[in-house]
């Protein structure tokens, strides 16, 4: 279960060096347990949590630099 009380810090939030300034982007920031994602224009808004497995293949495949809505087989 997930212990929503806890709190990231502001500066661990890292946004993409490819964004454009004021662009549609997504910041991710990793904790010991999940890699959250939240949209940069809404930062109060919902936080997507991705756990181990599902974490790091999201990870791999943005450095990757995979296209959205694509995946490899």
């Amino acid at each position: 279960m997930v212990d929503w009380s806890i709190r990231v810090p502001e500066n661990a939030w890292r946004k993409s060096s490819h964004s454009a300034e004021g662009g549609d982007c997504v910041e991710i920031a990793v904790t010991d347990a999940f890699l959250l994602v939240r949209d940069s224009l809404d930062r109060a808004g919902g936080i997507l949590a991705l756990d181990g497995p599902e974490g790091r293949s999201l990870l791999t495949r943005i450095r990757g630099g995979e296209p959205a809505g694509r995946r490899s087989a």
